[in-house]
């Protein structure tokens, strides 16, 4: 876990939310071609799609 990540977890609890550093982030999501979403939380995200479905891989 690097600094920012470490001071990031520690500062969002102390504010009442609940966080954790994942081991893997979106980077190695993509290089296993899993799907990521990107957008809005509120149920207008576009629908997650792989790297190979995106046309990047």
């Amino acid at each position: 876990m690097d600094l920012f990540t470490a001071t990031a977890v520690e500062l969002l609890g102390s504010r009442g939310y609940r966080a954790r550093r994942l081991v893997e982030g979106s980077p190695e999501w993509r290089i296993a071609d899993l799907p990521v979403a990107i957008g809005a939380s509120d149920g207008t995200a576009p629908k997650a799609r792989t790297t190979r479905e995106q046309g990047i891989a």
